[in-house]
């Protein structure tokens, strides 16, 4: 990015690249709308998803000796089942196997691998919002 400011740049980086600069939209949904539809740009940008969520896993798995459970969470991984029936059927060598119908109807905690998993993978619900004012509250009471 030859001739940009550190500002332009930065902005580059953190504003223009990532879902938005593969697919010209930041919003997952509106992503996922594409991916379903085929639109290349979008099925390449799940697919760089899975892909990172994958190689997290799988570097975790290698240095822990084993995963005991996953969890999908905040928004993505609450709401998306496609995206965590991708990513479980490529962490099948960790021995993941998904238990699809729990997968597709999961709503606030739920577990969505299969009785045979070696691996149990959850959906978990975040309240960031509820956490943010417990430690406000915290903060001013002390």
């Amino acid at each position: 990015m030859a001739g940009l400011s550190l500002e332009d740049y930065d902005k580059a980086l953190a504003k223009q690249s990532g879902l938005q600069g593969l697919t010209g939209s930041a919003d997952f949904r509106e992503v996922m709308t594409g991916y379903q539809a085929g639109e290349p740009e979008a099925q390449l940008a799940v697919e760089a998803v899975v892909h990172r969520i994958v190689r997290h896993v799988g570097a975790l798995a290698a240095v822990l000796g084993r995963v005991d459970a996953i969890a999908f969470t905040a928004g993505i991984g609450e709401n998306n089942a496609v995206l965590r029936e991708l990513v479980m059927l490529r962490l099948g060598i960790l021995g993941v196997v998904a238990d699809e119908a729990a997968n597709n109807s999961a709503r606030g905690e739920a577990l969505i691998s299969a009785d045979s998993s070696h691996t149990q993978v959850w959906v978990i619900p975040t309240n960031e919002e509820g956490e943010i004012a417990q430690q406000s509250a915290t903060l001013v009471a002390s």
